[in-house]
């Protein structure tokens, strides 16, 4: 039995062969039709009206003849703001801000900026005269209320809000550069446990690990923060004080007990538990490092004597070297290198460059900057306005002939302000590395430590 086909309407295109000349033509068509003057038009499609699309034409007709009036009665309720005259060129001697944020009390404006990354905020300076000037005039206040917002608690302990005079947009990119430079070496020493000490090499069991290991992270973030702030204040100390001796021409103490003077004289301001955590945490950070910048493994004899590999790691100068002139910042760069050739060579360029002359560029923005995270703009903290800024060839040989033992001195002289202040009585209350390790693992209360990335 053969079933015909449906006959097709006059004038029907299956939606299959619609094209664009297609359409255009039936609106066309309709057009005409709805203007009453289509005479061989198709038949229309049902609820089509010609007097209901006359009402809809001449309603917007009427919202188009008023929608003008409409905008200029909108535009002169906005209040103009006039601006100082500019001097370059033909520009005129005013210019109209039609912006309604800009129209608001100062209080107003300046809270709104605390709602804006430190980054948003030196844009907005740039955006104009006005906004330049207000945020300029304001900047210290601007400063603290984004410091109490953003920065923990411990950050403000340590680096606690100056003086107006000197509080401004470089101690906020300060203070997130040394948050950052924690967290990154924090991260890079909890992989350490993770791969290299409890072995969890696949991907399937770091995985499974991940929330310990991001535990681990955030517990050391504080720790190395505190090592952060005593290098950096230490340092510019231990520099003050051998230049002083220079220029009065006297022979000065002994490089060691000056040493245990100025950083007993620094670890007193801390804390009993901040400097016991810092002391387990380098306890275990110096030996990690000396392993990290060995060959490994793996490599055997032969491998290592083709490569020119030594058996045995850096000496112990450059450790000192490495934690007392570069500082926390300098070590997170050589250790975020993946490859042992690079970070070997990273090392030993880093120790060369301490004993070269000085070239035109040394204010030029060291490796290891970070760039692009969106955190703070990295201009403000170029050059010298760097935490921890390179030295001149001067200061630095002066520190490497008196280069103090970076490991053993820094763990005396915290052992003896801790026997101080009583929260020790013996080397055995300190933790070994194991010891820390596995305190490092318990199971942590998330919402009792406020996290750094925020």
């Amino acid at each position: 039995m053969i079933i015909p086909e449906p006959a097709q309407p006059e004038n029907a295109f299956p939606f299959r062969f619609w094209t664009k000349k297609t359409l255009a033509e039936r609106f066309r068509r309709r057009s005409v039709q709805s203007d009453g003057v289509a005479e061989d038009a198709p038949t229309r499609r049902r609820g089509s009206d010609p007097a209901v699309s006359e009402r809809r034409r001449s309603s917007l007709v009427k919202t188009a003849a008023i929608l003008p009036a409409k905008l200029r009665a909108w535009s002169s309720k906005t209040t103009v703001v006039a601006v100082e005259p500019t001097q370059e060129g033909n520009h005129t001697a005013s210019a109209e801000v039609k912006s309604i944020i800009l129209t608001l009390p100062v209080e107003l404006i300046l809270q709104i900026t605390t709602h804006l990354d430190l980054a948003d905020i030196v844009s907005l300076r740039t955006a104009s005269r006005l906004t330049r000037s207000l945020i300029t005039a304001n900047e210290a206040q601007i400063t603290r209320q984004l410091a109490r917002q953003l920065l923990p608690s411990y950050a403000l302990d340590l680096y606690p809000l100056s003086t107006p005079q000197t509080l401004d947009f470089h101690y906020l990119s300060r203070q997130f550069h040394r948050l950052l430079i924690s967290s990154r070496l924090a991260s890079h020493l909890a992989d350490f446990v993770t791969i290299e000490i409890l072995r969890r090499t696949s991907t399937r069991s770091r995985r499974s690990f991940q929330h310990k290991h991001e535990g681990m992270r955030r517990r050391m973030t504080p720790m190395i923060f505190t090592l952060v702030h005593h290098f950096e204040t230490f340092r510019a100390a231990y520099l003050q004080s051998l230049s002083a001796d220079i220029e009065t021409d006297a022979n000065g103490e002994n490089d060691a007990s000056r040493v245990v003077v100025l950083e007993i004289r620094q670890m007193a301001q801390y804390d009993a538990d901040v400097l016991r955590n810092a002391l387990q945490l380098y306890t275990f950070l110096f030996p990690a490092f000396q392993r990290h910048l060995r060959p490994p493994t793996y490599a055997g004899r032969l491998e290592r004597s083709l490569r020119g590999w030594s058996r045995a790691g850096p000496p112990a100068e450059a450790f000192s070297a490495l934690f007392t002139i570069g500082g926390i910042r300098e070590a997170e760069r050589i250790w975020s290198i993946r490859v042992y050739e690079r970070r070997r060579k990273a090392l030993d360029d880093w120790l060369d460059n301490l004993t070269k002359p000085e070239t035109e560029d040394k204010d030029k923005m060291p490796d290891g900057i970070p760039d692009g995270t969106g955190l703070y703009p990295s201009r403000l903290i170029a050059g010298q306005h760097l935490p921890m800024p390179p030295l001149s060839h001067k200061d630095a040989a002066l520190l490497l002939r008196h280069l103090p033992d970076a490991r053993y001195s820094f763990t005396h002289s915290a052992c003896m302000v801790l026997h101080q202040k009583g929260a020790i009585t013996s080397l055995a209350d300190i933790k070994c590395s194991s010891q820390f390790i596995n305190e490092l693992l318990e199971d942590e209360d998330s919402g009792d430590e406020r996290s750094d990335d925020e």
